[in-house]
């Protein structure tokens, strides 16, 4: 009774209708060319980066492990900005990983990016589905459907149905509605599932999707003359044999058909119609939508791992940058440590080449590995660790397995006052790794609000605070052993101004519209709602000195507004404020960090 029910979601979606011979058909709108803002969406405007499948961490890395419950995913890749996977008994992939309890909230994760259930409601995507057991028109059992959180809630959607070949799919989630738990509407969302078929052996291929707002002046309407049901297509030229963008409905009558534009992902689009039915090539629209991008900006200054004030440079005069064994003060439970280069890649995909590491293995039964970079009666006994100063860390480690968070995914962060004899041990801090690749994943944490274990699990609950003689890093908790590598270590100071301070980014627009851009500050890093620094920038110039002349000394938050007119297209936070102090000396920062 589950699937009858989702089943009556299905006419709310996609019109069909009986396959009838027709007359000639003349696509009548769109007849002329027109240039269409894009939606507000969800990842472009949370991450800066768009679902576009350019990258591994477009999509949550529950996709790429075994952890419970599982993906039932195989063949995975990304090539050429298409996302490509076969299923197992089934198959889902993650869009917004949800926060696992006891874990440290760090990275792409729902708590931190929460989505806005009643601003971002249409799911779109562009999806191919091809192998043996597809039949169109489809079967009442071969649907896709949803799978979302609302801070603990668990929701299933309706389901939809889905078709052999390449389609454009437009979802209105509060219509679709749901099968079991609160409705989209009901709460901010904190992960996002999308389970695209219930078929085993099938391959999906995946070019984007977008959660985006849903806004009537962004809707249009197809029009054409004949008679008789039709599918419709869009496509990039008006050349059918070359492939098309997608079809994105079938068996509609009735000479009219509503589609949210303003929803699809940048480029031009052409409309192109048939009978139902046919293999015949389709008529086109003589014009064209050509849906705007959304720009991005990413900060570079301030920069994401911090200042070049880094401890171990600055105060112990050798960076951790695990170029020498020396690097590393103390290790327990921990084999086979070596320097040496491991063709690498990020945790996007991106080939980083050859990549010099410490390398070794973990024993982590029955007790736990330990690498100590400084040690109390090593190099800590004289030199320490500021707490007030050095905050910042960026970590760049990993390890060869495959992920099970349940198993031993983690990682910790461990450290111990010069006045206590016990330690500070933080909450997990999950790992995203492969079994079959050497990916260096990069851990970024203001170490004043990482959380710590609750209870004994962390001996001391001093937090970040005082002066440390002792700091380690913990690669895993497998019971096996496992290989371990460590790139580099930075526990770095906010970046300071005086008089002045540059501020440096990165932009990307591949639309028309020639948008300007405002940067503000405020002193929580949240909410935009501060005071603008200035207004009316190119957004392609990527710099600016700010006179910091006048502000008192303190704790400032950045972010940038892009602009088209009136309308906000994107804005976003730098990573981490900057410290204005004025004539030397010191300074108490004020306790206005993010986590994230």
């Amino acid at each position: 009774m589950l699937f009858e029910h989702r089943h009556l979601a299905f006419a709310a979606l996609l019109l069909t209708g009986a396959c009838n011979a027709s007359a000639q058909i003349t696509v009548t709108a769109p007849s002329a060319n027109e240039t269409i803002r894009a939606a507000d969406d969800y990842a472009t405007q949370a991450f800066q980066d768009p679902w576009d499948m350019n990258q591994w961490t477009d999509l949550g890395w529950f996709t790429f492990g075994i952890d419970a419950p599982p993906a039932n995913l195989s063949n995975i890749s990304f090539t050429n900005g298409i996302f490509s996977a076969t299923t197992g008994s089934t198959g889902n992939f993650w869009l917004l990983d949800p926060f696992v309890p006891g874990s440290a909230p760090i990275g792409k994760i729902g708590s931190l990016f929460p989505i806005d259930s009643t601003k971002y409601r249409r799911f779109l995507i562009r999806m191919n589905l091809s192998g043996a057991g597809l039949t169109n028109p489809p079967p009442a059992d071969q649907y896709a459907y949803f799978i979302w959180n609302l801070y603990g809630a668990q929701s299933t959607s309706s389901a939809f149905p889905v078709y052999a070949g390449q389609w454009i799919y437009s979802v209105d989630l509060p219509t679709l509605g749901s099968a079991a738990g609160p409705a989209w509407t009901a709460a901010p969302v904190t992960s996002l599932r999308f389970d695209p078929l219930n078929k085993a052996g099938i391959n999906i291929s995946v070019d984007w999707a977008r959660l985006v707002s849903d806004d009537a002046a962004l809707l249009r309407t197809i029009t054409w003359t004949g008679s008789g049901a039709v599918d419709i297509f869009l496509d990039n030229d008006t050349n059918f044999a070359n492939g098309y963008a997608g079809q994105i409905a079938t068996g509609v009558t009735g000479n009219s058909f509503q589609f949210y534009t303003g929803g699809l992902s940048a480029g031009t689009y052409f409309v192109a119609i048939r009978p139902t039915g046919s293999s015949a090539t389709p008529a086109y629209s003589a014009g064209a939508w050509t849906v705007n991008d959304i720009p991005t900006l990413t900060f570079t200054s301030p920069a994401p791992e911090g200042s070049a004030d880094d401890f171990a440079t600055t105060q112990l005069g050798n960076p951790w940058d695990m170029n020498a064994l020396s690097d590393i003060d103390f290790t327990v439970n921990v084999s086979g440590l070596s320097i040496t280069n491991i063709p690498a890649r990020d945790e996007a995909g991106n080939s980083l080449g050859s990549v010099r590491v410490l390398n070794g293995m973990t024993a982590n039964n029955p007790a736990d590995p330990e690498i100590f970079p400084l040690y109390s009666t090593v190099r800590g006994a004289s030199t320490r660790i500021d707490s007030s100063r050095y905050r910042i860390l960026t970590l760049k480690w990993g390890i060869v397995h495959d992920r099970d968070i349940n198993l031993g995914s983690i990682g910790r962060i461990v450290w111990k006052s010069s006045t206590e004899s016990v330690e500070n041990v933080s909450d997990d801090l999950i790992l995203n790794h492969l079994p079959n690749a050497n990916v260096i994943q990069t851990l970024s944490a203001d170490m004043k609000t990482l959380k710590l274990e609750d209870g004994a699990g962390s001996p001391s609950h001093s937090g970040w605070n005082g002066m440390l003689d002792s700091f380690r890093i913990k690669p895993d908790e497998f019971s096996n052993p496992v290989n371990f590598y460590v790139q580099s270590i930075k526990l770095t100071a906010f970046e300071r101004a005086d008089a002045s301070y540059t501020i440096r980014w990165n932009y990307s627009n591949l639309g028309t519209a020639a948008p300007t851009l405002q940067f503000f500050w405020d002193g929580t890093g949240t909410g935009f709602n501060g005071t603008q620094i200035v207004a009316g920038l190119a957004p392609t110039a990527g710099t600016y000195t700010w006179n910091t002349s006048a502000l008192a000394n303190g704790t400032y938050y950045i972010y940038a507004r892009i602009v088209n007119g009136a309308t906000v297209m994107n804005q976003t936070y730098a990573r981490w404020p900057i410290v204005v102090q004025h004539g030397g000396g010191t300074l108490s920062t004020l306790a206005l960090d993010r986590s994230q």
